[in-house]
């Protein structure tokens, strides 16, 4: 697993975790998040720009279907919408990948 970070004032204002695919090719965001007093300036978009730039291959993540805010962020860096996974505690899940 690797981890990412964005840092700013010598504070880290976010974060993401980054695994190999267990189930195909490429590579699998297991975790990104910015902290709340930072959010909507572009820190997770810069926290995917550093994942693509130290990976090559596909990336996929998961991300709960009601954080609109989150797929839109997918949309916008270039992540499209697999499918809809129903996971056991009754929420549904977009699974979005991204070729890089």
């Amino acid at each position: 697993m690797r981890n990412i970070e964005e840092i700013e004032g010598g504070k880290v204002v976010g974060s993401a975790k980054i695994r190999k695919n267990r189930r195909e090719e490429g590579f699998y965001i297991q975790d990104l998040s910015v902290d709340e007093n930072q959010r909507r300036r572009g820190i997770a978009t810069r926290l995917l720009k550093k994942i693509r730039e130290m990976i090559t291959g596909t990336i996929s993540l998961e991300v709960d279907e009601t954080n609109e805010a989150a797929v839109s962020l997918y949309n916008q860096n270039g992540f499209v919408i697999e499918e809809t996974v129903n996971a056991k505690n009754g929420k549904n899940y977009l699974r979005m990948k991204n070729k890089n």
